[in-house]
């Protein structure tokens, strides 16, 4: 069910980190069963194994089971045969090579672990304990620093020339790790055999650990994506697309420091610093410092920033479900309804900074002082932002113009798709989005097509030739108009003889449909009936015509005639 799918070209993160947890789970729980299950019956009380043969037993269960685990997510997570399940980007030969040193690593490693459980319990001679530091520190080593071989994680893309390399920050952290290596190497042979191993030791389990971390960290990153990317919390927190794209940012940017700070706990006691002094340690740092009677701390700006993002979800939500299951099954306008849905926002995002500033500790007294004492400033500085805010509120309860509206503002003209806090955005007819500031449309003259109601006027001129009939072409004109459909009966079509052109009787076709929105179409349907009745009758719709005298110039000019 949760295993591999060899037919996936291009699975997820996500699908390769479950498959290969459920993958490496289903191959080591068969030999780790049997080994829990001897490391259970040996362990039992009144068992009758029992002594230094006992405690030997014992610390070879643990060794074998450590090493069947480690072998089995290994091979889960670097997949030698299918790249496409591959979380390394290296070549299928490279995977092969780093998969056999990794399971020569962990069988030697796991040897180590059982011989230092023996030296525990005082099974071997000294001279046996030198012997056993420096061929299993020498083969630990070894093996080290061929998996820290830059060559060996490389992606096949760098192989055939692509730009693209590993950061700067893991090159440094192999040479670092590898450089550590022949240290401990170095340091067996020399005469400091314990410092040799237990640095060896060390750097295996900082390995280890570490490649945990880092799965770990893209793991988080991908839910983090596929949360964001989920159309069913976007349509009902209602969250528009480039705000999703800034909060799946936001998350990345808080995760990495968050892993890392988790990695270095993990990681630190490994080299003998103790967890208790690791996690008071931190705790001090995250406490916070205090600025007078303040104290500023790390954890509550966290926690702040978390019941913010909160509320703001709620809200959300809220906002979806206000605008969808209440005021969508009443009878009111759409403009009324925006203007409630966003009234009820406003009010909670002041209801969500509130939360979070108490949150952390401050006193809403105090903080109304500062902002007493800081409103003249702001005043000054912000007061176009202030400005349009208080013209945005004018907007949502005068309401002069409302979401849906077409209106004309200066040389813009659209659909008013929303009235946010500092501008209204209007779409024009070529599908771009003006923003206008609140403060301008309460301070100019708009021109709103649709305020009251949908009614709109469709003028349509129309030239006929110079002695045509003019009551046929009355006739014909109010004819076309009442068997459209989406003309209006009332008020009545009429057509006015509007002048004598130059070339033309001109006159106008008036009428009016109930939607203004469908003017153009309206207008144009009529158009096309006209120049079809117009032809269909023999009446002719003249072009603009000039005659020109040519004088002769003999004839006017007087010298010449003399």
């Amino acid at each position: 069910m949760f295993g591999r799918d060899p037919g996936m070209l291009e699975p997820s993160y996500a699908r390769r980190f479950g498959s290969a947890i459920a993958d490496g789970v289903g191959n080591s729980i068969l030999p780790g069963a049997i080994l829990a299950a001897f490391y259970i019956w040996v362990t039992r009380p009144g068992a009758l194994v029992s002594g230094l043969f006992g405690e030997a037993l014992t610390s070879f269960l643990l060794s074998m089971l450590f090493f069947f685990v480690v072998v089995a997510f290994t091979k889960s997570f670097l997949s030698p045969k299918q790249p496409n399940l591959r979380f390394t980007g290296q070549s299928s030969e490279n995977a092969q090579s780093a998969y056999r040193l990794i399971v020569a690593l962990a069988a030697v490693f796991s040897a180590d672990m059982f011989f230092s459980n023996l030296e525990d319990e005082g099974m071997r001679s000294v001279e046996a304990m030198s012997i056993y530091a420096a061929v299993f520190g020498a083969l630990e080593g070894c093996f080290f620093v061929k998996l820290g071989r830059g060559e060996l994680w490389r992606s096949e893309a760098a192989q055939e020339g692509a730009t693209r390399q590993s950061g700067q920050a893991w090159k440094l952290l192999r040479r670092t790790a590898r450089a550590l290596a022949l240290i401990g190497v170095a340091a067996l042979f020399v005469g400091y055999g314990a410092f040799g191993k237990r640095l060896l030791t060390n750097l295996i389990w900082t390995g280890l650990l570490l490649w945990v971390v880092v799965l770990l960290r893209g793991f988080i990153h991908e839910l983090v994506s596929w949360s964001t990317k989920s159309e069913s919390i976007q349509d009902k927190l209602h969250i528009p697309s480039r705000m999703i794209e800034r909060l799946r940012s936001w998350w990345r940017v808080i995760v990495d420091p968050v892993v890392f700070l988790c990695g270095i706990l993990i990681i630190v006691p490994v080299w003998g610093v103790p967890a208790d002094d690791l996690i008071r340690w931190t705790l001090q740092a995250l406490s916070g410092f205090k600025v007078g009677s303040i104290r500023i701390s790390v954890i509550d700006i966290f926690l702040a920033i978390a019941v913010f993002l909160t509320a703001m979800a709620g809200i959300r939500f809220l906002q979806r479900q206000l605008s969808e299951r209440v005021l969508g099954q009443t009878n009111l306008p759409a403009g009324i309804r925006h203007s409630l849905n966003a009234g009820f926002g406003y009010a909670g995002v002041i209801l969500a900074a509130l939360l979070s500033i108490s949150v952390t500790g401050i006193d809403l007294s105090n903080l109304a002082l500062v902002v007493s004492a800081l409103s003249v400033g702001i005043g000054f500085g912000l007061q176009n932002v202030v400005n349009n805010f208080i013209s945005g509120l004018i907007l949502l309860v005068e309401r002069p113009i409302k979401v849906g509206d077409w209106v004309r503002v200066g040389s813009d003209e659209g659909i008013v798709k929303r009235i946010q806090f500092r501008a209204t955005e209007l779409e024009t007819w070529q599908r771009a989005s003006v923003i206008i500031p609140n403060a301008e449309i309460i301070s100019t003259s708009v021109t709103n097509l649709t305020h009251r109601d949908r009614y709109g006027r469709v003028e349509i001129g129309v030239g006929v030739a110079y002695g045509s009939d003019v009551e046929k072409v009355r006739e014909i004109l109010l004819d076309i108009a009442e068997k459209n459909d989406r003309v209006s009966d009332d008020p009545a079509p009429a057509v006015v003889f509007r002048d004598f052109g130059a070339s033309s009787l001109d006159f106008e076709l008036r009428c009016f449909t109930s939607d203004v929105m469908r003017r153009l179409g309206v207008a144009s349907d009529l158009r096309f009936e006209i120049e079809r009745r117009l032809r269909e009758e023999g009446i002719e719709i003249p072009f603009p015509q000039r005659v020109i005298h040519l004088m002769n110039p003999r004839q006017s000019d007087p010298e010449t005639e003399a």
